[in-house]
């Protein structure tokens, strides 16, 4: 499905028009229905604060936006998060923090991640999406559920890479956690 098409049924799932859409991301009426009739594209902010104004995944965006006609390479790419900068926004007992987030069609997203909800958590707490998800645990554990394992607890130093189509939610043990994470998206 195109980008386009993405965005425009999750908006009407939200119940959003056009304009509340533009109120809460910034970004122009006008733009945003070119986006919906694939006449134009999202830059990496903006698919941002179109995922956090619309709640879905912003890797769900990203895929579509990867699996669009858009074929151009990018090399000697770089970016840099200051420590305290990026994006910031909370979901589900998560507070993430967007890392890298100035690059321009990416295949990854990066996120540092703090975790104080505690399981079992609400059926909003899992989330599913395409591609596959890296953690790395910073501080604290980190208790993963997914739909075909059992539980499984982390500490510092662990990782885990998984299928992220499969749901799955991230729940703190004791105290609060920190993770590294990277979302990869499928190529087309």
């Amino acid at each position: 499905m195109s980008l386009g098409k993405v965005i425009n049924a999750a908006r009407k799932r939200a119940g959003l028009s056009l304009r509340d859409l533009e109120k809460a991301t910034g970004v122009s009426l006008a733009k945003l229905s070119k986006i919906e009739n694939d006449k134009a594209t999202l830059r990496h902010p903006e698919l941002f604060a179109v995922s956090e104004a619309l709640a879905i995944p912003a890797v769900a965006l990203l895929g579509a936006l990867n699996g669009s006609e858009q074929t151009a390479t990018l090399t000697g790419r770089r970016a840099i998060t200051r420590a305290n900068e990026g994006r910031a926004f909370e979901r589900s007992g998560r507070s993430y923090r967007v890392l890298c987030g100035d690059l321009s069609q990416p295949d990854n997203l990066f996120w540092q991640v703090t975790i104080t909800e505690k399981a079992p958590g609400t059926p909003a707490s899992f989330l599913a999406h395409p591609g596959e998800e890296f953690i790395y645990v910073l501080k604290g554990q980190v208790e993963l559920h997914s739909a075909l394992y059992e539980p499984v607890i982390l500490g510092p130093g662990d990782s885990m890479l998984f299928d992220a189509s499969v749901p799955h939610a991230y729940f703190a043990v004791r105290r609060e956690a920190s993770v590294l994470m990277s979302n990869s998206t499928p190529k087309a």
